[in-house]
C-alpha cells in the first residue's frame, strides 16, 4: 500500500517488525492499487483480516488493459 516510498525503505521498516509481510508487485511502481487486481485483493484482505494471506498472485507481472 506504498504510495511513494522507495522499496528499500519499506524493506528496512518491515525488518523492524518480526511478523510483517512485504509483497512486491512486479513492474507495479507506486500506483499499483489503481490497476493491479492482485494488489487490490491483498490490500482488501489485509484491511478485513489484518493478514495478507496467499500472495502468490504477486509472483507474475500483470498485463494491464489500460493504455
Amino acid at each position: 500500500m506504498d504510495v511513494g516510498v522507495p522499496l528499500e525503505a519499506t524493506s528496512e521498516v518491515a525488518a523492524l517488525f518480526p511478523n510483517s509481510t512485504s509483497v512486491k508487485i512486479p513492474e507495479a511502481g507506486h500506483e499499483a492499487s489503481f490497476w493491479s487486481q492482485c494488489e487490490q485483493e491483498l490490500a482488501f484482505r489485509f484491511i478485513r483480516t489484518l493478514q495478507v494471506g496467499d500472495a502468490s498472485c504477486a509472483s507474475e507481472p500483470e498485463v494491464s488493459s489500460r493504455l
